[in-house]
């Protein structure tokens, strides 16, 4: 590749991850099954000095995890998916993202285009999370429209339908 050959922004971003994913793999972090995995830089409250160990930063269908590495040390912070309340991206070269649970949030820094992929991977999870919410919800829905109709044609007593009703409803 020459000087001046342009690489495409998808490409960037592939390239970027499976970089990632390298150095992930190399400091021992465990990634299989991560649906997207990124570099990120310590957020601007953070230190302001340059380290190398920069923190990665995976997203998986149930969980996020940063891993930071250091000298003294290294740390491993887990979110479940089911307590990201919401996701945000501020504006800029540098990106701030926020993933915010109730209580916590994880804040870091990373390069224009890494960012809102990550966030878009981030939002779909939880948009598939209340998803399948609402499809739980829609199913007790028809259970119970199920059970009326087998009232009303009187396969079932009102006991028998008001003890099911109770069970569905978790009552």
């Amino acid at each position: 590749m020459g000087l001046f050959d342009r690489i495409s922004p998808e490409e960037l971003l592939v390239a970027e991850e499976k970089k990632a994913r390298g150095k992930a793999l190399k400091k021992g972090f465990n990634i299989e099954n991560a649906l997207y995995v990124i570099e990120a830089f310590y957020p601007k409250n953070d230190k302001e000095t340059v380290n190398w160990n920069m923190p990665l930063v995976a997203i998986f269908q149930d969980k996020v995890v940063q891993s930071r590495k250091s000298f003294l040390g290294s740390s491993l912070e887990v979110i479940p998916m089911k307590n990201i309340s919401s996701v945000e991206i501020g504006p800029g070269f540098t990106r701030t993202v926020n993933v915010y649970t109730s209580g916590n949030t994880l804040t870091f820094r990373t390069i224009s285009l890494s960012g809102p992929k990550f966030v878009e991977v981030l939002r779909s999870c939880i948009d598939s999370r209340v998803d399948s919410k609402s499809s739980a919800q829609l199913s007790e829905v028809e259970q119970l429209e199920k059970l009326a109709t087998l009232l009303e044609k009187g396969h079932l007593t009102q006991s028998e339908f008001d003890k099911k009703k109770a069970q569905i409803l978790g009552i």
